[in-house]
């Protein structure tokens, strides 16, 4: 059974590797996280998040650098006027 990383240890390299918007080598986003962690397992979180496409490597070897990905999307504004109807009565107990 695989071992289970961490959501935090993945959540801090991503804020690291945030933190340089052209991309940043494996020793920056070292520097840049709040914890310590071992060489090896910095390079393997780097590998989980490429394979789940959170990050992208760009380079090769020592000249690799990590970045986020550019977000796109589409965004439609309907523009409607807001209308209010209501029906009713009023009673009065007597």
């Amino acid at each position: 059974m695989p071992k289970q990383i961490s959501g935090i240890e993945i959540d801090a390299v991503l804020g690291a590797a945030a933190q340089f918007p052209g991309g940043g080598s494996l020793e920056d986003i070292a520097r840049a996280l709040p914890m310590t962690l071992p060489h090896r397992t910095l390079q393997r979180r780097l590998a989980t998040l490429i394979a789940g496409q959170r990050l992208i490597a760009e380079g090769r070897s020592r000249g690799t650098r990590y970045r986020l990905p550019a977000v796109t999307g589409e965004l439609n504004v309907l523009d409607q006027p807001y209308t209010l109807e209501a029906d009713g009565a009023v009673y009065i107990p007597i």
